[in-house]
């Protein structure tokens, strides 16, 4: 059925308004331009603050349009619709390549296009071995020394970058940080067909560090559980290659994810019913049972993320009582084991776990202004167990789940997600929930103190 004149005149206004957006951004060093909101553009729920680094979002109507790094963004307003036209992908940094922008993904890339090889006469050979590691980023500004970290364990090989929504802007950044890497290349895989697509998934394989980007975690989980992309993912793993993730990427990797595919909720929503149809727990992405089925019985270091589940901005968005009523959940499944886990991990802040399970906490310098005080931008992870006495009961005032042990690492603290055992500078507590309410020898005022 053809279209009818109004739906052509609404599809030709959203196209104009997305390339004004683009025009307005690219302005936006000397002028105040911001793009209007778009008219009937469809709600985002559950998406999380987009990274400093993604330019562009879904908010915008460009998910399934070409998405650009840094350099495209210099375009006149005739070439950036030239471009958007002809579907081409730019990409900048050191032996710039490009590829054409399709429907089902979006690649860019610096460095080697190929993958990390070389051949020695008729052999040809991986450049260096990996090493396996957990890059646990809490959202917010990047934290450098993640990447450094990450890129190190590469040796030499070629960093992945995974997003639903964005741009290819972790390239320069990454390749600066890390610029004995072969290539870092960005994938934007907005559809199910994307994650299907022969080159993504071949992309993926070959990886020596994969890192899933910040968004929205119901765009992974919808676009890409149960889909030769995670497959690919666990092949990657089987190759030790570390992997990653901030925010909605970090919200992923625990064996249990808060998909927010109902909607983000808060601390005293999630405490006051934590049976509201917005607590939507997965297990179907991205965990090492997963692996262990498609490996045959092998391991990865996904395990130390095993019946657990993790959470970002933490301090910042006070998020205590939301991850203590997702463990109560847990605590209520049937098939997951007793004393669910989880970590809470702040802003600026990561934990990065080797693959002997010893982890320890690096952030970013703390910089105090009139805005936010050093207590506002404390970079912390926090680590919670549930105990033998940690019963789940709800009634109509809310959740009781009651002596949860937090062990709080700031950084250059260590801690073994193995034997779940703290190392050294890590202060311990207890917190509970009792009629929806938290109470713990951290309240001041009945103020929890982070």
């Amino acid at each position: 059925m053809s279209k009818s004149l109004s739906a052509w005149v609404t599809e030709l206004e959203t196209r104009m308004h997305d390339v004004a957006g683009l025009w307005c951004r690219t302005l936006a060093r000397t002028i105040a331009c911001r793009p209007t909101r778009r008219r009937n553009a469809p709600r985002s729920y559950g998406l999380e603050q987009l990274e400093a680094r993604q330019l562009l979002t879904a908010n915008l109507g460009l998910a399934h349009a070409p998405i650009y790094d840094t350099p495209a963004l210099q375009l006149s307003t005739s070439e950036v619709i030239k471009t958007l036209s002809a579907g081409e992908q730019n990409a900048g940094g050191k032996g710039t390549a490009s590829a054409p922008a399709l429907k089902n993904y979006v690649y860019s890339v610096v460095g080697n296009a190929g993958d990390a090889t070389y051949v020695d006469g008729t052999t040809v050979k991986i450049v260096n071995p990996t090493s396996s590691g957990l890059a646990l980023v809490g959202g917010g500004t990047d934290v450098d020394e993640a990447f450094r970290w990450m890129g190190a364990k590469a040796n030499g090989g070629d960093f992945v970058v995974l997003r639903a929504t964005g741009t290819g802007a972790y390239n320069s950044y990454i390749d600066a940080l890390v610029p004995a890497l072969d290539s870092v290349a960005t994938l934007v895989i907005s559809t199910v067909a994307g994650a299907y697509d022969s080159f993504v998934v071949q992309k993926i394989q070959e990886a020596e560090a994969i890192f899933i980007a910040g968004g929205d975690q119901a765009d992974y989980i919808n676009l890409w559980r149960n889909t030769p992309l995670e497959a690919a993912i666990y092949d990657a793993l089987a190759r030790h290659a570390p992997i990653g993730g901030t925010s909605a990427g970090l919200a992923v990797l625990s064996e249990f994810d808060f998909t927010a595919q109902g909607g983000t909720i808060t601390s005293a929503e999630a405490l006051a019913n934590p049976y509201d149809s917005r607590v939507i727990l997965d297990s179907g992405f991205v965990n090492d049972g997963d692996f262990d089925t498609a490996k045959s019985g092998q391991h990865s270091v996904l395990q130390y993320l095993d019946n657990l589940v993790t959470d970002s901005h933490f301090q910042q968005r006070d998020r205590m009582g939301r991850l203590i009523t997702f463990m109560a959940r847990i605590d209520q499944d049937p098939a997951s084991d007793p004393f669910p886990r989880g970590i809470g991990i702040n802003e600026q802040t990561a934990l990065l776990v080797d693959e002997d399970g010893t982890a320890r906490v690096v952030g970013n310098p703390i910089i105090v202004s009139r805005k936010l005080s050093a207590a506002d931008q404390q970079r912390a992870v926090y680590l919670l167990s549930a105990t033998a006495t940690s019963i789940m009961s709800v009634n109509a005032s809310g959740l009781t789940y009651k002596d949860i042990l937090v062990a709080k690492a700031d950084v250059g603290d260590t801690f073994n997600l193995d034997t779940w055992f703290a190392g050294s500078g890590v202060s311990t507590y207890h917190i509970s929930a009792e009629n929806g309410v938290l109470s713990s020898d951290q309240f001041v005022d009945k103020k929890l103190i982070y």
